[in-house]
């Protein structure tokens, strides 16, 4: 089992704990099937993409332990992958299990990665980043078509604190409401839609520490 050292500021050290590090691991087991989000991100890039042959450049944010990257394949096109994360130890792992693919270092809340997508996708990230308007403005200015988020969705905009038993710090889970982040993609050139997500249905998830949240799927596409 791939384990990395605690060192400086990694995320997984103090915020995560060592079960939900093996549940990552077993989900990229062959036998595990893909996570069911990442099939649905797939077909909806491959979609937007329809009829194209053009290879797509895809930004994998908050990439974790690299789970997008076992549904590649069902992209037609030739996929240009990178995928960022602001945990070494993920970052350690996704590259060990997938060589041939691009993963590095990087805090979207302050840092644009240095070149453009075709595609962004953020899956369980947004929502626990404090200044989230501008992790969202750095997700949307590099990318040039097509933004795919994850998060959790209502009619009110909350935030509370959520604390891994024996983890060193809790951790931000905030709610968005469906106008705020609609207004600042189509503030941003972008067009926003929002689906139901096939792993959860769109039904409400009791996560702990009295918070409940509903997960969806939002897709902002720029002509």
């Amino acid at each position: 089992m791939i384990r990395k050292q605690a060192h400086g500021k990694d995320w997984h050290f103090t915020h995560q704990d060592d079960e939900y590090l093996d549940l990552m691991l077993q989900r990229l087991e062959l036998d595990s099937p893909p996570l069911q989000w990442c099939v649905q991100f797939a077909d909806l890039v491959s979609d937007g993409f329809q009829g194209s042959t053009i290879p797509l450049s895809v930004h994998d944010i908050g990439c974790n332990v690299g789970h997008f990257c076992r549904v590649l394949a069902r992209i037609p096109q030739k996929v240009m992958y990178l995928g960022f994360d602001i945990s070494e130890t993920y970052l350690g792992i996704a590259r060990s299990r997938y060589p041939e693919y691009h993963f590095t270092l990087l805090d979207i809340e302050t840092e644009i990665p240095a070149q453009q997508a075709d595609v962004s996708i953020i899956s369980a990230t947004l929502e626990h980043i404090e200044k989230w308007e501008l992790a969202l403005s750095n997700i949307l200015v590099s990318t040039r078509r097509l933004v795919l988020i994850r998060s959790f969705f209502g009619t009110e905009s909350t935030e509370q604190m959520y604390k891994k038993p024996g983890a060193k710090h809790s951790y931000l889970i905030r709610q968005f409401t469906f106008e705020e982040v609609a207004s600042l993609a189509q503030s941003m050139g972008f067009t926003a839609c929002f689906f139901r997500d096939q792993a959860t249905d769109s039904i409400p998830q009791y996560l702990g520490c009295g918070i409940t949240r509903t997960q969806y799927g939002a897709l902002f596409k720029r002509d």
